[in-house]
């Protein structure tokens, strides 16, 4: 698929898709079914895609995206890893009262930054890295029971963590990471935290 400078090609409906031959140019894709898209090629393009529908979207490569921003409005949708161990570098815009739900049960890596008013939520059974110095706002939801492995000590956003269903666990993916979040641990949830590194939390815990 070539995506003409300027052009943007939407994907909708409910049925399921997989897109795996190579997608090039300059223009994006702008997914907004409630299916769910597969993308598994290393993938060229430049304009980003945008995820407003509800769906879902596997990524098979770490190209996938191409070379543009992952832009997340209105109803939002989920992401995940199609094969294990998946590092993402694409920047996230998270749009204002847009939440993005990250699944499943293989590792994801997110290196890009991560920006925007809107949210992350995570209700995987994997584990889940952020490594970047993020600035989103809307806050981060754990809620599956997986693990959350920070790289960076604004990895969160500006936004409090919150613990809620099967919890999951909270680790530092470098030694002395100083996390200031807020962490608001809802009923009968627990938030574990485990690994080699030293953590210290220093924002409120409610």
């Amino acid at each position: 698929i070539n995506l003409g400078a300027g052009a943007s090609l939407g994907i909708g409906g409910a049925n399921d898709l997989s897109l795996s031959g190579i997608v090039g140019g300059a223009g994006g894709l702008n997914f907004g079914g409630t299916g769910t898209l597969a993308l598994n090629g290393a993938n060229g393009f430049g304009g980003g895609v945008g995820l407003n529908g509800g769906g879902s979207l596997s990524l098979g490569n770490a190209g996938a995206l191409g070379t543009g921003t992952l832009n997340v409005s209105g109803l939002g949708g989920t992401l995940s890893a199609g094969l294990p161990g998946l590092n993402l570098g694409n920047a996230i815009n998270l749009g204002t009262g847009a939440s993005l739900g990250i699944g499943g049960a293989n590792n994801l890596s997110l290196s890009g930054i991560i920006g925007g008013a809107g949210g992350l939520n995570f209700g995987g059974t994997g584990t889940l890295s952020l490594n970047g110095a993020n600035t989103f706002g809307g806050g981060l939801g754990l809620s599956g029971g997986g693990g959350l492995n920070l790289g960076n000590a604004g990895a969160l956003g500006t936004g409090a963590l919150n613990v809620s269903g099967l919890g999951g666990n909270l680790s530092a993916g470098l030694p002395g990471l100083n996390l200031g979040n807020a962490i608001n641990l809802g009923a009968g949830a627990s938030l574990g935290i485990g690994g080699g590194n030293d953590l210290s939390l220093s924002g409120i815990i409610g």
